[in-house]
């Protein structure tokens, strides 16, 4: 039986516009801690854990809210 061939894990380096890409990760809510829960359905990542306790529509394009799970960004 063969085994399921993959290719070896592969390091990148992030781009330069890390600066950028961090500060769209705050919460859109309070502004002042990072957006690390993920809205379902419309997907976006856009609330902190705290501002997600009472979060019913999505601040970025007002859907509402089914479904939130935290993500952990490294």
């Amino acid at each position: 039986m063969e085994r399921n061939q993959q290719p070896p894990f592969q390091r990148f380096r992030a781009p330069g516009n890390l600066p950028a890409l961090s500060s769209s990760l705050v919460c859109l809510t309070c502004k002042q801690r990072p957006s690390i829960m993920l809205l379902l359905p419309c997907s976006h990542l856009a609330v902190c854990d705290q501002c997600a306790r009472t979060t019913e529509t999505c601040p970025r394009c007002t859907r509402p809210v089914m479904c939130i799970i935290r993500t952990f960004i490294l």
